[in-house]
């Protein structure tokens, strides 16, 4: 099977553990408690293993790779869930922000993170400088005084991930054939969003390759 071929299994089977979070979520359910539902479901749908440690948080989404904990979730929190199977060698990363009783707030913020996604997404082409796909996403949330506290993405392949990075600093420009990330996120003192999704780098431009 070809990477791509691989990566879109993995993709398919993360996004069964997307649907069992939102299946799953519920008041007074815990982070880690989601997380074996989410785990459980990947594992049903045919994944060889995580392509990295499931993240499911509710309460400590400052720290960008925190662990699930016995926190249970309540219905204004917002509930970063970043998740991703492994199938074949090749990886699949995704990353969606639930809430089950979302503030006018919390519903802005997130419109605001999907767009500046949605801008940077349609700057992959092949040949395109990284840093200049990540700045498009920067300068529009600047506007609205909110930050991006890491890199807007990263190629994934064999490992979770790879060059090209995406970053302000980065050298790297993108080809023909790689598959990356856009994940922008914002983490505040009540509000924790961020959304990401894989794209492949095609002739006319990037194709998502992920879709819940």
């Amino acid at each position: 099977m070809s990477k791509i071929s691989s990566i879109k299994k993995a993709i398919n089977i993360t996004e069964a553990g997307m649907r069992a979070a939102k299946r799953n979520l519920r008041v007074g359910i815990s982070e880690r408690q989601l997380a074996s539902k989410i785990e459980q479901a990947m594992r049903t749908a045919g994944t060889d293993w995580y392509a990295f440690p499931t993240i499911v948080v509710a309460h400590n989404y400052k720290n960008i790779h925190a662990t699930p904990t016995d926190y249970k979730i309540r219905k204004t929190d917002t509930v970063i869930v970043d998740i991703g199977a492994k199938v074949e060698g090749h990886c699949a990363d995704m990353t969606r922000t639930f809430c089950l009783s979302p503030t006018e707030k919390t519903k802005k913020l997130y419109n605001l993170i999907k767009s500046s996604q949605e801008l940077s997404a349609s700057q992959l082409k092949p040949r395109a400088k990284a840093r200049l796909v990540d700045k498009v996403a920067r300068l529009f949330l600047k506007k609205h005084k909110l930050k991006i506290p890491h890199s807007l993405g990263h190629g994934v392949g064999k490992k979770v991930h790879e060059r090209p990075s995406l970053k302000p600093r980065s050298r790297d420009k993108l080809k023909l054939g790689d598959v990356v990330t856009i994940e922008p996120g914002i983490y505040l003192q009540n509000v924790g969003i961020r959304i990401e999704d894989m794209y492949l780098i095609t002739k006319r431009g990037a194709k998502k390759l992920t879709n819940f």
